[in-house]
């Protein structure tokens, strides 16, 4: 099946000369990363204040998910330690694990990691642009090993700066002018971000 969908996707986007790429749940399953690093956040509250790892692990699991699909933040880890005496601390404990931590090992047939190399052997001029915090973001791509293959990578972290706006991307800008160009993400975000450049847009959800 994600042989499929990749071989689906490469066919669509193969006649464009320049490809904008999202990060989370496009070429990467943000959940499947980022279990690894409940796991450790689980195991930290579990040590500390004797928070169950099941319930820890379920329950951010389940609301990372909510904030990736409708973009809105629910401050998990404030919702999560809101009964709890020195929840700041802990809180702040839990968003450096999940902003420093480093997944080792990544199953690349889970990715888009072939069909990325792919089109650069194609020639293809291809651009990442992420929104969210930067740490995490460059840890994800350095486990992905993608970073030769674009031609420019944009994490945007200041929420002015964020897709769908323009602000942070004034180089991708200029590299679209005169060029056949698309954007492939998985949200309204991407879409809207898109239209704003007046390029096309394909939806593509990494689901593996």
């Amino acid at each position: 099946m994600n042989i499929s969908k990749k071989r689906k996707l490469f066919k669509k986007i193969i006649g464009y000369q320049l490809i904008i790429f999202d990060l989370d749940n496009t070429i990467l399953n943000s959940s499947t990363y980022e279990k690894k690093i409940f796991i450790k956040i689980a195991n930290f509250l579990n040590l500390k204040i004797n928070f169950e790892k099941k319930k820890v692990f379920n329950f951010l699991l389940k609301n990372r998910k909510k904030e990736i699909l409708t973009n809105k933040k629910i401050n998990i880890f404030d919702v999560l330690l809101k009964k709890y005496e020195n929840r700041n601390y802990y809180k702040k404990r839990c968003l450096k694990i999940f902003n420093s931590s480093k997944v080792n090992k990544i199953n690349f047939d889970k990715t888009l990691y072939n069909v990325l190399q792919n089109l650069k052997k194609k020639n293809k001029e291809l651009y990442l642009v992420t929104n969210g915090n930067y740490n995490r973001q460059i840890n994800k791509i350095r486990t992905l090993k993608i970073s030769k293959l674009f031609k420019h990578i944009f994490i945007l972290e200041k929420k002015s700066h964020q897709k769908p706006s323009l602000i942070g991307v004034q180089i991708l800008k200029k590299a679209i002018i005169n060029k056949k160009s698309v954007m492939v993400g998985d949200s309204n975000l991407d879409k809207e971000f898109a239209k704003k450049l007046s390029i096309d847009y394909i939806k593509f959800i990494n689901d593996f």
